[in-house]
Parts: C-alpha cells; structure tokens; sequence
C-alpha cells in the first residue's frame, strides 16, 4: 500500500518523516509541502528502504559548465516495483547569477556495493533557468517520476546529473513505490 511522506516542511509544522494520506497530501501540496510516495513495508528492509534523503549544510554547487554526477543517494529497492520518485530543493547560491543549466536524476551504478539498474525519467528535465521567481521560503523544490527495473531486491544508486550555475542543492530524496 502507498502513502506519502513528508520530506521537507517549509515552515517546520510537520516533521520530517511523517506518514500522511491522500486527503492530507491534497491539503499539504498547495503549502509548498514536499511529499513522495512510499511503501511502508520497505522501511523494515532497511535503513533507505524505499526511501532516502540526503542533506548538504549550505548546498551543493554543480558544475557550471561540464554535465557530471553529483549529490549521491542510494535506496534499498525492491525488484518488483517500478516507480521512483524523486524531489530536490534548490536555493540560490548568493552571486546574484540567475539559475542556468539542467538537472535531473539518473542511475549510478558507480557507487561501491550497488545493483546494477536501468532508470528512464518521465520527461523530467529540469531547465534552471525557467524555474522562475524563488517560492516564500526562498528557493524550488523540483523533481519528478520515473521508470526503475533494478536487476534484484537490494541497494542501487542515483545521483543527480547536469549543469547549473546560480543555484545550490540543499537536498535530495528519492522513493519507490507501486505507481
């Protein structure tokens, strides 16, 4: 069974982690709340089973120029689900520059003691330069859904991947779940 999770609180009402419905998903969304679909029986498989989050203190720089790997994250899978979500929050990096690049998630079967795994994305190429004006809290949170067949149960890798200037990541999570 799916359910949501809440993975980032813009006014830190709601902590982190918690389990919520549809209804109040519905409710939470329109609030800048960031939310990702779970199955709450991979959470017994182990400590980033079906779920994962990363955060970077001050933010993550991308490469300005050159697309390359970066902000890792890895999640217990299982074999027989195929969706992966996944959010990031981006927050101007304080040069004044306007965001410019792309950025989305892709599989790293690089990391150490990974399955190997195929991800295609839904369309979900992030261009920074059309995130537009920063949202109240000063920043985007930005994601999307994709396609995952690991080649087993086990830990598979992901990180981001692109190019950006103007912006930090601050963090990162990624989900599995039934849709």
């Amino acid at each position: 069974m799916t359910q949501k999770i809440v993975v980032w609180d813009p006014k830190n009402e709601i902590a982190e982690g918690t389990l919520v419905t549809d209804v109040q998903a519905m409710q939470l969304e329109p609030l800048g709340v960031a939310l990702l679909p779970v199955v709450p029986r991979l959470f017994e498989a182990s400590g980033v089973g079906g779920y994962a989050k990363r955060q970077w203190g001050p933010g993550v720089a991308l490469s300005p120029h050159m697309p390359r790997l970066s902000c890792p994250l890895t999640i217990y899978a299982a074999k027989e689900l195929r969706a992966l979500h996944w959010c990031a929050r981006l927050v101007p990096d304080g040069t004044g520059v306007v965001p410019n690049g792309q950025l989305r998630l892709t599989a790293d079967g690089n990391q150490p003691g990974v399955l190997n795994a195929s991800y295609q994305p839904n369309g979900n190429l992030i261009t920074l330069g059309s995130l537009g004006k920063a949202d109240a809290a000063g920043g985007w949170t930005v994601g999307g859904k994709g396609v995952v067949s690991p080649s087993g149960d086990g830990y598979v890798g992901f990180a981001l991947y692109g190019t950006g200037s103007g912006i930090r990541v601050l963090f990162a999570a990624i989900s599995q779940a039934e849709v």
